[in-house]
């Protein structure tokens, strides 16, 4: 079991939005990976997919309000995970994969206690 401090809602609707996102950039015949790593004292979630990534424009301002590439996105998705990820005490980030097409966005959250 892996455990996390977060509001499980909110965490829900950042990674929905993270998976909405991506579906979007892929296209119907992408691929999205998600994988999970347990550090010492926090926990990696990473987002993986094969779309066509980020430009350099958009990852300056990614985490943006109201800054959007698309021609009905609002610009509101990365900016309100970002800010509750932080809130949480954890971290976003967003980028594109290295060995390959795609973007990636990885989230680091604090390990939460088992009960």
């Amino acid at each position: 079991d892996i455990t996390v401090m977060a509001d499980r809602e909110k965490l829900l609707r950042v990674f929905i939005n993270i998976i909405k996102n991506a579906r979007e950039a892929m296209g119907e015949n992408g691929v999205l990976t998600i994988s999970v790593q347990v550090l010492k004292n926090m926990v990696r979630v990473i987002f993986e997919d094969n779309g066509s990534g980020f430009s350099s424009d958009y990852l300056n301002r990614a985490f943006e309000p109201f800054y959007t590439t698309r021609a009905k996105g609002a610009g509101l998705g990365l900016a309100y995970s970002r800010k509750v990820i932080e809130s949480m005490g954890g971290e976003i980030i967003v980028g594109n994969r290295k060995d390959t097409i795609g973007a990636k966005v990885e989230i680091k959250l604090k390990k939460g206690k088992n009960l």
